[in-house]
């Protein structure tokens, strides 16, 4: 959203084929739970048409982590 699509994720894989021990430790960057999270004047210079509506990052980040649990009634 920062960059209005001028930069795309990369899809992340590790696959580990070799005998040795190997260790990974990613880094996640996270706005504060409040931050609007809008394209950036810059990148709106390079592409002046909005790709993605303004977003309040708790609230996206609740709605991506919603999905991941199933409520069970005991």
């Amino acid at each position: 959203v920062w960059t209005n699509d001028i930069y795309k994720s990369t899809l992340h894989r590790v696959i580990h084929r070799g005998e040795n021990y190997r260790v990974s430790v990613p880094f996640f960057y996270e706005p504060n739970f409040d931050a609007k999270i809008e394209p950036l004047k810059p990148c709106l210079q390079i592409d002046p048409v909005k790709h993605h509506e303004p977003v309040v990052y708790g609230e996206h980040l609740l709605k991506k982590v919603s999905t991941n649990f199933e409520i069970i009634e005991l």
